[in-house]
């Protein structure tokens, strides 16, 4: 991701990041998704898009801990 410095997420925390990138084995496109949570620290995707990647972030916000 373009915001990340040698390979790790620059991701304020309560803050999402996203960069669109094509994928080499299929030639799609693809987002990678990064969004750092106060408490349960960052969680990272790849999704076919944004609105793909949030709902991942949302279930994984509603597993207990």
């Amino acid at each position: 991701m373009k915001t990340d410095i040698n390979g790790v997420s620059t991701c304020p925390v309560g803050e999402e990041n996203f960069d669109t990138f094509r994928s080499r084995v299929t030639k799609a496109i693809m987002v990678q998704y990064d969004f750092r949570h106060p408490v349960r620290g960052l969680f990272s995707c790849v999704a076919k898009s944004v609105k793909a990647a949030r709902a991942r972030r949302d279930i994984w916000l509603d597993v207990p801990q």
